[in-house]
């Protein structure tokens, strides 16, 4: 369980924040089935520098610093005059494949002379080059008013939009590694080959040539390529699900403060050495240096990490990253990336649940380019932006077929050899905290295989196993009810749909009794995403009068538990009801019909019990409805992007979706009543500023109303739930407390603004930012009443109180949002009268 709940998260934080995306990709799609595991490292460890499926020369060794005999990482390598390259990895050691001899290597690393190195046979496979400091002398810095940074990238962002008008593909080849580590160790590793091709138009597709990873990565993960890896000469940069302006967009002088903090040389050639800081302290932007080449006013490499205003929700503490990349134009007209370097750190925990500090490095490597050639269109059509060559990845590994890698540490090298499949994540991040045994996996060693396997024990167990929505609650009339629902298949086949048998009910221990229902459902999804469900149920059960849209019935049972009043009254209904369901994608239509019998639950003998103390707490007497047959025809129509899950029925997401629900009760249908009921419900949540972040300020608004013709009974008056034991849901009033208001009538706006983490950035309250607490300002109104005098006068019989809202109730307040990362505090003013309220909720994230 620890490690389901721990890959969860730390894949998903990792899918963000090291495949970070440009301008004009596609979604991902994996086939796994066409993927096999090599498990062994010999031929990584016995390889003769010899590719013996085609006539070419892997040399490898090791690049130097003349002088003190340093190992230079990341330095470039190149068949002179070719897009054919690579570079060092961090412990200056390389790889490159000759496809012909001879052969010159040209070797480039930042402050020092080019080298170049001709391989004439096969006995150069081990080539270890020293590299001499450029001698080049550097003109002095001289601070002025005027920075000379601001006039340099000018001509920088001038000049590539020069050269990017011309580029209009290309095609390449593309090595990317991702490892893991702990505190001590590597615990995960992933390597790829791949083909990439980039259209101007169509953006970034990749093809799975092959690739390696250690034994204890799940099979069903493949390693993503260099599209999910940052080009920082893009004008935008999706980094850590954050839109961000680059250093070369074409409005970077607005967004950027530039500094020249020094010269470099590259053999006789002079380098600036710029200073980014952010300019925009509330926009998303990076900061580091970058190097930029005078001669032609071209990127050279950049090191940049997000600014403080990049930060990551919940439950991730703490993100830092870094990013280097490098450029080249291999001579020729176009600046492409040369490599890609990622390195950070996550840092994972909820309040009672801490994992350990997560260590991220990456590298990609890109090579051959073909600039501005012919891309099959079948390539480019594809929707998905990687796909796999099976054939390729089932015949070759890594360091085979002409394919070689930038060269493992010796940390990795290690990793590969010691790494099995038990050596699991949910190991190499033990969680700590009181919370922390609860997702503790079960003893390995245990064999619980036979158990419950076999007979009628093992299909009780398999059958429990399908419980839906278990109920625990406690009211005035029932007491304590235990129940829930049992869904169980009994048959499916590919034509006909999946039928299932559904128990529904419990026991109420105060009343001695059972509620019961039993049903069928019949669903069947067509072509084209079209989903069909019907549903019959026979039902005998004390349910709520009231209606509850937004709050958990859960809630008014604990604030009954501790000696609050039981806002919700309870009646008997017996008898059947129907359901039809169309459903496709957005959009769901359902049409309904009830059978029932309903009748007052009337007594003297309440539950009084309460955990304050009081066992004859007082209750409120539940009233009589208006009995009778109550046969009513229904259709529902629902519009959501959410397409079904709804995330602001708890308040910690927005959505954007229309419902309208229309409900008719008379005579020809057999019912006692004689009406016609309309509600309609919409939610809007639109991003309002700073757009360009991971988490805009959003606004959310929910508008609802209800309308009745005819005389609608007692039980089926709408409901406005009102918040209990200090807690109201996005949507509920803060200020209204204790009961519903009723109506057969009515009307709710509810809207509020969520600032996110800003208004305390402004301030500079940057440790408050960081532990992801945000500011909410909120207001809602709403009017319930009973528009008929003759049904109001027949409600006032049955009932002390109807609980019209009495005219207009008006609230304003403000909410801290994300408290332990799981809370919002609100604090409500009721506006058209003295009244205030204090009350809990569930964090607003989206």
């Amino acid at each position: 369980m620890a490690l389901r709940f721990f890959g969860i998260i730390l894949l998903s934080l990792l899918h963000t924040i090291c495949n970070a995306k440009t301008e004009g990709q596609a979604t991902i799609a994996r086939t796994s089935d066409h993927l096999e595991i090599y498990e062994s490292m010999s031929h990584r460890l016995k390889d003769t520098g010899l590719d013996t499926t085609r006539s070419s020369l892997k040399v490898r060794g090791t690049l130097y610093d003349s002088e003190t005999g340093e190992s230079l990482p990341s330095a470039t390598l190149q068949i002179t005059g070719t897009y054919k390259g690579t570079v060092s990895n961090a412990e200056g050691r390389y790889e490159i494949l000759v496809d012909s001899l001879p052969s010159e290597l040209t070797v480039r690393f930042l402050g020092y002379q080019t080298q170049r190195a001709t391989i004439t046979s096969r006995r150069d496979s081990v080539l270890n080059i020293n590299l001499s400091p450029s001698a080049l002398e550097l003109p002095e810095l001289v601070i002025t008013e005027d920075d000379p940074a601001l006039s340099i990238m000018e001509r920088v962002i001038a000049s590539k939009q020069l050269w990017r008008a011309g580029l209009y593909n290309f095609k390449a080849e593309a090595y990317t590694r991702l490892s893991l580590s702990n505190d001590s160790s590597v615990v995960l590793i992933t390597e790829s080959m791949n083909e990439v091709y980039w259209d101007r138009e169509k953006g970034y597709r990749e093809i799975l040539k092959t690739y390696e990873k250690t034994s204890n990565l799940d099979d069903t993960i493949i390693p993503l390529g260099v599209n999910d890896l940052p080009n920082f000469y893009d004008d935008n940069i999706d980094i850590l699900s954050y839109n961000v302006v680059g250093v070369t967009h074409p409005e970077a002088l607005d967004y950027y403060e530039f500094k020249l903090l020094d010269y470099e040389s590259l053999d006789d050639q002079l380098i600036y050495k710029i200073e980014v800081t952010p300019r925009r302290n509330l926009q998303p932007t990076f900061e580091g240096t970058i190097y930029v080449l005078a001669q032609d006013y071209a990127l050279l490499e950049v090191n940049l990490r997000p600014s403080q205003v990049i930060t990551f929700p919940p439950p991730a503490q703490d993100v830092s990253f870094t990013y280097s990349q490098q450029y080249s134009n291999y001579g020729k007209e176009y600046w492409l990336p040369v490599d890609s370097r990622v390195e950070g750190a996550i840092k994972i925990g909820l309040p009672g649940l801490q994992f350990p500090t997560i260590q991220v490095n990456q590298v990609a490597r890109v090579s051959e380019y073909d600039v501005n050639t012919v891309i099959p269109t079948a390539i480019l059509e594809k929707q998905e932006s990687v796909s796999v060559d099976s054939l390729s990845i089932s015949s070759t590994r890594i360091g085979e077929a002409g394919r070689v890698r930038v060269p493992l540490t010796q940390e990795e090298e290690e990793a590969y050899q010691e790494l099995d499949s038990t050596m699991t994540l949910g190991k190499a991040f033990q969680p700590t905290g009181f919370l922390a045994r609860m997702l503790e996996d079960p003893d390995e060693d245990q064999d619980t295989s036979g158990v419950f396997s076999d007979g009628p024990v093992g299909e009780f167990v398999s059958s429990m196993t399908e419980l839906v929505a278990p109920t625990i609650r406690m009211d005035r009339v029932n007491g304590l009810f235990v129940g829930g629902t049992l869904t169980k298949g009994i048959g499916r086949q590919e034509e006909q749909g999946e039928l299932a048998l559904i128990l529904d009910g419990g026991y109420a221990f105060h009343r001695n009794a059972w509620d019961k229902g039993l049903g069928l459902r019949m669903s069947k999804q067509f072509e084209q995403g079209l989903g069909l469900t019907a549903e019959l149920t026979l039902h005998e059960a004390v349910i709520a009068r009231q209606q509850l849209r937004l709050m958990p019935r859960s809630s008014y049972s604990l604030a009954f538990l501790f000696g609050g009043v039981d806002p919700l009254d309870y009646f008997v209904e017996k008898g059947w009801k129907s359901s039809l369901e169309l459903r496709k994608s957005m959009f769901s239509f359902t049409t309904r019909f009830h059978a029932m019998q309903e009748e007052s639950y009337l007594t003297d003998d309440l539950f009084t019990y309460s955990l304050t103390g009081s066992r004859n707490q007082p209750r409120r007497v539940n009233p009589a409805i208006e009995e009778g047959i109550s046969n009513r025809l229904g259709f529902g129509l629902r519009v959501s992007e959410s397409n079904g899950f709804d995330g602001s029925t708890l308040g910690f997401a927005g959505v954007n979706r229309i419902e309208a629900d229309v409900e008719v009760s008379d005579g020809s249908l057999g019912s006692d009543h004689d009406y016609i009921r309309v509600q309609v419900d919409g939610e809007i949540s639109l991003n309002t500023f700073y757009k360009r972040r991971f988490l805009p300020n959003t606004f959310s608004m929910i508008l609802s109303g209800g309308i009745t013709q005819g005389r609608v009974p007692y039980q089926r008056l709408f409901t406005l739930e009102p918040s209990t034991l200090s807690y109201a849901p996005f949507g509920v009033l803060k200020t209204q407390s204790l009961f519903p208001y009723e109506g057969d009538r009515f009307w709710k706006v509810y809207a509020e603004h969520d600032f996110k983490s800003t208004p305390f950035e402004a301030l500079g309250f940057w440790g408050i930012s960081k532990k992801g607490i945000g500011l909410i300002v909120f207001g809602g109104a709403t009017n319930a009443w009973v528009s008929d005098p003759v049904s109001k006068q027949v409600m006032e019989s049955l009932t002390p109180i109807l609980r019209e809202s009495q005219g207009v109730h008006y609230e304003a307040g403000v909410s801290l949002n994300g408290i332990f990362s799981i809370m919002r505090l609100d604090a409500a003013f009721r506006l058209d009268q003295a009244d205030f309220n204090i009350t809990l909720g569930v964090a607003r994230y989206f």
